[in-house]
């Protein structure tokens, strides 16, 4: 199924969320920024979330990006789970679906088209992710958990048609608004990690599935920001 990449096509606000990036990835910021703006996807609007920084992110996105994003900030770093709650609040009253995202992270071309494409054909998904691929190149599955068996997909056996998971990695991954808000969103007891686990186990119980699709990437410098 293809989308038209026209302004009937769902609308998706993509939250990324930042602390000290300029400081701490360097140009990865931006790429970070342009691989969003250059989406085949199209029907988006981008919300930058900076969760207290105190380096000149702020001031940079705003030089550089002007009124292409919008930009949230945040008096202290509040953590990922009530930053990204605060994100979706002032996202588009209609939008349909919020994609979060990590300020390192970098996203094929066809990322957000391939991953509304599948979930619009099912409707009973609810979070959906593509592929993570490491900074050598090699691909990410071990935390792509197979819902039948419980157990974590290998590199050797992880298929190539798109996986039921028990959960999506909210490094990057689009998930329906209205089911967000109808969730009450991210445990506001969790300041990060384990935000993934919770939220989709919560989905699951709702009636709502978790995909991942393996021929849609994303590049991830991992721990960019936390080993910082």
């Amino acid at each position: 199924m293809e989308l038209d990449k026209k302004d009937d096509s769902p609308k998706v606000s993509v939250l990324l969320l930042n602390w000290n990036g300029r400081c701490l990835l360097g140009d990865l910021l931006d790429k970070a920024i342009k691989s969003v703006l250059n989406q085949t996807y199209k029907n988006i609007e981008i919300i930058f979330i900076d969760n207290g920084s105190t380096d000149d992110s702020i001031e940079y996105v705003t030089k550089s990006y002007g009124n292409k994003v919008k930009i949230i900030k945040l008096s202290n770093n509040m953590g990922f789970c009530v930053a990204n709650n605060l994100g979706v609040n002032f996202s588009s009253t209609d939008s349909q679906y919020v994609m979060f995202m990590n300020s390192d992270v970098v996203l094929s071309r066809n990322y957000i088209e391939g991953l509304i494409s599948f979930m619009e054909q099912d409707k009973m998904i609810g979070a959906i992710q593509g592929l993570e691929i490491s900074s050598n190149g090699t691909p990410i599955i071990g935390g792509l958990m197979d819902s039948l068996l419980g157990r974590p997909f290998t590199i050797n056996i992880c298929p190539k048609f798109p996986l039921k998971v028990l959960w999506v990695a909210f490094t990057v991954c689009i998930v329906d608004k209205e089911l967000f808000l109808n969730l009450g969103g991210f445990s506001r007891e969790l300041f990060m990690y384990h935000d993934d686990v919770d939220f989709c186990i919560r989905m699951l119980a709702y009636g709502r599935k978790s995909v991942a699709l393996p021929y849609v990437t994303y590049f991830h410098k991992r721990g960019g920001i936390v080993r910082n």
